[in-house]
């Protein structure tokens, strides 16, 4: 695999806020006209997931999951947490983690979505982690449970590189 420097700077790392907000706006729009078909939903409750993560606000991401939900990763065998208060105290402490990297946003770069059955998917998503000054972090992969729940799609697991 060849990998690319993709420095950026505070214009474009702006633009590229202002341009996910605007998308954002879109796809609650389209979430609540009910059109979205089943690997739209799940692919969407992943962006609500990164666009939640990157406020910062470790309670907004926390609403984002269903629970209990199942989460893992690098070094970090699969475990449950039980509920939101949880997950948020759990995602809080990622974030002063990744704040000491320089993170500032998370960006996704590609997704797959497939639905299993009507209320239940995997995504599977690549991202990257970027600081301020538009330098990369690192790149990652993800891949996501993602269940339909009184009629809102919901992660309830996550297993991250």
């Amino acid at each position: 695999m060849v990998r690319v420097s993709m420095r950026r700077t505070s214009w474009q790392i702006g633009l590229h806020c202002v341009i996910s907000a605007f998308c954002s706006k879109i796809d609650e729009g389209i979430r609540e006209m009910g059109q979205l078909t089943p690997e739209e939903g799940i692919a969407d409750v992943y962006r609500r997931y990164v666009t939640a993560f990157n406020t910062g606000d470790g309670a907004k991401v926390a609403r984002v999951m269903a629970y209990p939900v199942m989460v893992g990763g690098s070094g970090h065998p699969p475990g449950t947490i039980p509920d939101e208060a949880g997950y948020q105290a759990m995602i809080e402490n990622t974030f002063v983690e990744f704040r000491k990297l320089g993170w500032v946003r998370s960006q996704i770069d590609r997704i797959e979505a497939v639905s299993t059955a009507g209320d239940t998917g995997v995504v599977a998503a690549w991202f990257s982690r970027w600081r301020e000054d538009g330098s990369q972090i690192e790149e990652g992969n993800g891949h996501y449970i993602a269940v339909k729940q009184d009629g809102e799609w919901k992660l309830t697991a996550a297993i991250v590189s």
